[in-house]
């Protein structure tokens, strides 16, 4: 497993960040919330409360899979609906999450950093570009460039091997459980983002938490 630490800015600098996107850097949530509320219009219906909170927090595949169900649909014809219908929405009106620019600005001219992200790979370029990302973050992968999905730690592992760094001396960054387990079933460090505990070596609210931006001034200084 990767260095634990109690204290953000006594850790020493890893040799690379890989990053989650969505609800990472991208705050997508109100996207995906509206393509589905749009996809159950579409079937004379609304998408409830529960959905709303339940369903961004799953893999398009696992969504699909759902909707397909509840519906009577095919399965596939459901996934390029959804995927179609985010790739627009991402592009229409993804936004950075708070600090996140700032912050990969940063560290790319200090270490190699990667994105693995559980999105399709047009949600996922969309999304990027969206945000002016693209040519910060060149090693990108997404869930159609590994067999197994988070939490498996698959796309992790590629990421690293892209990096050609080890596992061990890098770090996730990651907003939700699924993807911290992934990370560290990967043998990473990993740094939690959000208000909720996910079982990472740390966590921060926000990616402009001070002790964040303590640590990676830290590593500048290393």
């Amino acid at each position: 497993m990767g260095r634990k630490y109690s204290t953000l800015w006594t850790a020493p600098a890893p040799s690379a960040v890989v990053f989650d996107c969505d609800g990472t850097l991208m705050d997508t949530v109100t996207c995906i919330q509206d393509v589905l509320d749009a996809m159950f219009a579409r079937r004379a219906t609304s998408c409830s409360d529960a959905d709303h909170t339940w369903l961004p927090g799953r893999s398009l595949p696992e969504i699909s899979s759902m909707m397909a169900t509840r519906f009577n649909e095919p399965v596939a014809s459901m996934e390029r609906e959804l995927t179609d219908g985010l790739s627009d929405a991402v592009a229409a009106t993804g936004r950075p999450m708070p600090g996140a620019l700032k912050l990969v600005h940063r560290l790319a001219s200090l270490m190699p950093i990667a994105v693995a992200s559980s999105a399709p790979r047009a949600v996922l370029d969309k999304a990027l570009a969206q945000a002016g990302l693209t040519a910060l973050i060149p090693v990108t992968l997404s869930a159609g460039d590994v067999e197994h999905a988070k939490p498996a730690p698959d796309i992790y592992l590629a990421a690293c091997a892209r990096l050609d760094v080890d596992p061990a001396t890098a770090l996730a960054v990651e907003n939700t459980a699924a993807g911290v387990r992934s990370a560290l079933d990967a043998g990473m460090t990993v740094l939690g983002v959000g208000p909720q505990p996910l079982g990472a070596h740390a966590q921060v609210t926000r990616l402009d938490d001070l002790a964040l931006t303590a640590w990676v001034d830290h590593w500048a200084r290393m």
